[in-house]
């Protein structure tokens, strides 16, 4: 798959060129922070010199999506992004754990997260199920004792 690809050296110029051209702030989103740790491999073992902007983007640019999907929703583990599309009612396409694959699914799980209308549609009862609310009764709210009373 990989017979004719470009090297590291020169994929990994082609995606920050891609990235730092953008005229707006660019955020890098990747469920779980997997991939950055990866990247950030692969720049040492490559001996890859970042340069001020390179670096700046590979620390501030990255976000770990699905930290962000559980904190949000209030898990207390992490969940995998399959579970997470089945959430939002998104049908996983491809193969679970295949790169471009997982990129895809997580951009489609990402409109529906940042989306107010859609993550009301789809999340906001898992939201509000797994936020825990303040206790509002008291143990004899719950039990009736009417029987143990004496008249």
């Amino acid at each position: 798959m990989v017979a004719n690809a470009p090297t590291f050296s020169v994929a990994f110029k082609q995606f920050t060129d891609w990235c730092l051209n953008i005229k707006d702030d660019v955020m890098i989103y990747a469920w779980s922070n997997t991939d950055h740790s990866q990247v950030m491999k692969e720049i040492q073992l490559k001996q890859y010199k970042l340069s001020e902007e390179e670096h700046k983007l590979m620390e501030q640019g990255w976000t770990d999506f699905q930290n962000e999907f559980d904190i949000h929703l209030g898990f207390e583990r992490q969940i995998s992004l399959k579970l997470a599309l089945d959430m939002a009612g998104i049908d996983f396409n491809g193969r679970q754990h295949d790169a471009l694959d997982d990129a895809r699914n997580t951009a489609k799980l990402l409109r529906v997260f940042k989306d107010e209308e859609l993550f009301d549609q789809t999340l906001r009862k898992i939201e509000e199920v797994m936020k825990s609310s303040s206790l509002e009764n008291t143990l004899g709210n719950l039990i009736d004792l009417s029987m143990f009373m004496t008249t």
